[in-house]
């Protein structure tokens, strides 16, 4: 897990979220990057684009993410975590 201020350099008007029970984040991942790492989004990646306008909407590198997977999380109760 990387520290917060390490990562703070990465968003612009971070802000703390409350992620209410029932809300579903995903993640998408592959390669070096690992189902439980820290970035998650709440929409699931569009189907109906390409890899490069994937990328380029969600700001992931190649070489950070092989974005072959899709992971999703249903919150079971309020999870406090950081929108950006």
């Amino acid at each position: 897990m990387t520290s917060p201020a390490r990562d703070a350099v990465n968003f612009t008007n971070a802000r703390p979220y409350l992620l209410n029970a029932g809300e579903t984040p995903y993640r998408v991942y592959g390669g070096s990057a690992a189902i439980s790492g820290g970035y998650w989004s709440p929409h699931p990646p569009a189907t109906d684009c390409s890899e490069a306008q994937w990328r380029r909407e969600t700001a992931i590198e190649l070489s950070w993410n092989a974005g072959t997977h899709v992971a999703k999380f249903t919150a079971t109760a309020p999870l406090q975590v950081w929108t950006g």
